[in-house]
């Protein structure tokens, strides 16, 4: 429900402008430019080493765990396969190095549907 509320404010803004928000919304907005901008400038200063980005922030900020969780395990595992198999001939190499956004794509993909059919057999039996 707090994501649903997150999203449902997004679309407004979208709609009314952000005049439309309460101004300690307004203010809260500031704040996480401000500290986007801040995290890419850091991260432009260390030539890519600053652990934090603004996209990821924002991100945490929205998501529930479990899919943040769900996004750095993938990552972890891709970026894992990516040191174990470099040779580019390797069949798991072009799987998981050469095809990671199909993957991924495939995942989430799988996860939606399964989740629908999930909704759809919750709301037939209950």
């Amino acid at each position: 429900m707090p994501s649903a509320q997150i999203w449902k404010a997004v679309a407004e803004v979208l709609t009314k402008g952000l005049g439309f928000l309460h101004p300690t919304a307004q203010i809260a907005i500031l704040v996480g430019a401000l500290l986007g901008i801040g995290f890419e400038i850091v991260n432009l200063k260390m030539k890519g080493r600053f652990p934090l980005t603004g996209v990821g922030m924002g991100l945490a900020f929205v998501l529930p765990f479990v899919d943040s969780l769900a996004m750095a395990t993938g990552a972890f595992l891709f970026w894992f396969m990516g040191k174990k198999f470099k040779d580019p001939g390797h069949t798991l190499n072009r799987i998981f190095v050469e095809n990671h956004e199909t993957v991924c794509a495939g995942g989430i993909a799988g996860g939606a549907i399964i989740g629908i059919v999930l909704i759809l057999l919750e709301t037939a039996v209950l």
